[in-house]
């Protein structure tokens, strides 16, 4: 098992041996990118004596990089986008988010306690547009900016998002490959840009796609 297990929470004494309701474990987690969350999956997998017996999930939105103790204080306004909730051991647990609004940083909360191989969290990335101003030039299509895919001719061996994932291709199939076109065609990818912009150059890399 390699997610986050926390050890058995216990009671104050003999006469309260049991945890009360409001004990509980939970873990500060900061978004690869700032976004509005459409779904949040928190994976058991494996864990199928030792889950939690219930789930929650809240979130916030912090600017820069604070740290844990400024994401705890009393004037960090967080968002419950799971209640508690029971969830299963060994299965993949997942909640539609439907709230419209920007976040930063969750707070995942196991009640009392147990373990969650994997979170995953779904959504639309929305990036500070301050910070985007300090970089300057910075990639458009860049989903870790904002930018999107909206459509693809051909999705046979791999997702066209694949092109504009962070950092560059490691293998073949971390790019997009197409099936091969019998007629007199060509095969192209729709983006949605960051924002309007002014383009000062277009990079696109074949990395470990050598015959294809």
């Amino acid at each position: 098992m390699d997610g986050w297990e926390t050890r058995r929470r216990r009671g104050i004494s003999a006469q309260q041996p049991h945890p009360t309701e409001d004990d509980h474990d939970w873990a500060l987690v900061r978004l690869g990118a700032p976004g509005v969350i459409r779904g949040i999956v928190l994976d058991t997998a494996h864990f199928r004596g030792n889950y939690p017996q219930a789930v929650s999930v809240e979130a916030t939105s912090v600017a820069g990089s604070p740290s844990p103790e400024e994401l705890l204080a009393d004037d960090v306004k967080w968002t419950v986008l799971v209640p508690r909730t029971a969830v299963g051991g060994h299965a993949a647990n997942g909640f539609a988010v439907d709230v419209e609004q920007r976040f930063t940083h969750l707070r995942v909360n196991q009640h009392p306690d147990g373990g969650i191989a994997r979170l995953r969290v779904y959504g639309e990335v929305a990036p500070d547009p301050a910070w985007l101003g300090v970089l300057g030039t910075f990639d458009l299509a860049a989903l870790e900016n904002g930018g999107q895919v909206e459509d693809a001719s051909d999705r046979f061996y791999s997702p066209a998002t694949n092109t504009i994932q962070p950092g560059r291709s490691h293998k073949m199939d971390d790019g997009w490959e197409t099936r091969r076109r019998r007629d007199k065609g060509n095969d192209w990818i729709r983006y949605a840009l960051v924002a309007e912009s002014e383009i000062r150059a277009v990079e696109i890399d074949t990395a470990y796609l050598k015959g294809n």
